[in-house]
Order: structure tokens, then sequence, then C-alpha cells
């Protein structure tokens, strides 16, 4: 028997594994390709765009999946529940320090809300929210015992 739990959006009994129901789905990641259309179109950093269509940037990403299970770390440490994760964040921003940019723990998996919950936090306190996701990061990967 498998677990069950209910789609956030419509309420349809759905496989624990699942995000949404599949119509849900079907719209979500239809919204999706719409929010990053518009986001893309807006950008004006060349560098930084040929850089996330980068292989590197690809191969980074799909590894920091495995690594990180597909889920959103701050909202597994934080909120203690298992959601997951849309985009990779870095936590030092590469305008910041461009050579930070494919580095392993300068990454953290993170739903859309908690990404842009994470922005305003920056504009808040940059360094003291750094500090929180990479304590995060290092949690994860066994260092911060």
């Amino acid at each position: 028997m498998t677990l069950k739990k209910l789609c956030p959006r419509c309420s349809t009994l759905i496989n624990v594994s699942s995000q949404y129901c599949e119509s849900c789905q079907t719209k979500y990641n239809e919204q999706q390709k719409q929010r990053h259309k518009i986001y893309k179109a807006k950008r004006t950093d060349n560098k930084e765009q040929r850089f996330y269509n980068s292989r590197g940037w690809k191969q980074m990403k799909q590894f920091l999946d495995s690594k990180y299970k597909g889920l959103c770390l701050y909202s597994y440490y934080i909120y203690d529940r298992i959601v997951p994760y849309d985009v990779f964040h870095h936590i030092m921003p590469i305008k910041d320090d461009w050579n930070m940019r494919l580095h392993l723990y300068n990454l953290i998996p993170l739903t859309n809300s908690v990404h842009e919950k994470i922005h305003k936090m920056y504009e808040k306190d940059q360094e003291r929210t750094q500090r929180e996701l990479q304590q995060l990061v290092e949690k994860w990967n066994g260092f911060g015992k």
C-alpha cells in the first residue's frame, strides 16, 4: 500500500512522492515556464545568461539534484517539511564572486517561495542570511554536527 496525501492545489488524493496531481502538475509546469521566460527576458547580464546555459552548470545541477535528493534544504531543516526544490540558489551571489559560481557548497536547493524569501532576507542582512544558509548546507553534508 502506497502512502497518500492531498494535492495542495485541488485536494485530489495523490502519492506522497508527488508534488501535485497530474492536472495541477501540468498547470504548475506551464506557469513555471512562463515565469522563467519573463525572468529571462528581463535579464541584462549576458555573462550570467551564458553561464546558466553552460554545460558546466547543467552538469552541476544534475549532480546536486542527486546529492540533495530533490529536497529544499531550507524547508527540510527550518520548517521540518519534505518539499521538492525548484531552483538552486547561490549563497554567495555570482555577481559578488564569479569564482564561486560552481562551488559545490555555495549552492543550496530551494523552493521558489523560499528563494523569494531568502532574497528579501538578503536585503535586511545578507551576511547573516548567508551564514544561515551555509550552515544548512554544512549540516546536510555532515560538517555542522
